[in-house]
């Protein structure tokens, strides 16, 4: 399985952006890659539409280009067939940010989302996670860029369970001048 995609990706689609609220963690990442890394980004909602002057896609699968990456931020309930649709249309990799799966009690939707994936030999990050933060290529914490210190670029990747932890982390790298090329937040 090659891990490249999920964290150098070229192309990134955001699933569960919103029409009406900016502050939705999803948008929060789809601005911020599509203003500060060097992926190219997609929003994807149901309901489609428009978002700020781009096309806002109903499914990833409607998406002209291939996908490298995407970020689950839909409820949880939605989050087995959101899979399917991006293994069908040939995504690379994907981030599951939204909460919901076992640390809620719900086992068995957390259950079929992995099973799902190993099937299909699928590479997925979380659920209930905040991700990849992997410069300059993209960061899918949903932490708004002004709220986090982010080291510079080094040579150190760490890997966390917990978010809180990692972001603890990279506030000390940042203050003792340590270089970060990777963060990765696993949660479930």
């Amino acid at each position: 399985m090659n891990f490249k995609r999920l964290f150098q990706p070229e192309t990134l689609a955001v699933v569960g952006v919103s029409l009406s609220n900016d502050r939705h963690p999803a948008n929060v990442i789809y601005h911020k890659n599509n203003l500060r890394q060097k992926v190219r980004v997609f929003p994807v909602n149901d309901r489609g539409g428009m978002l700020q002057g781009e096309t806002v896609f109903p499914r990833i699968s409607d998406i002209p280009e291939k996908i490298d990456l995407a970020v689950l931020g839909a409820r949880a309930e939605f989050m087995p067939d959101i899979l399917k649709d991006c293994i069908e249309a040939g995504v690379r990799g994907a981030v599951v940010i939204s909460g919901g799966f076992s640390e809620s009690g719900r086992n068995d939707i957390q259950d079929r989302i992995v099973a799902i994936a190993k099937e299909a030999d699928f590479p997925f990050i979380g659920p209930n996670c905040l991700g990849v933060y992997s410069p300059p290529y993209v960061d899918t914490f949903f932490l708004p860029s002004e709220r986090i210190v982010r080291p510079d670029k080094g040579r150190v990747a760490i890997v966390s369970q917990s978010g809180g932890f990692l972001v603890d982390q990279m506030i000390k790298f940042t203050e003792e001048g340590v270089g970060l090329s990777l963060a990765v937040s696993i949660g479930n």
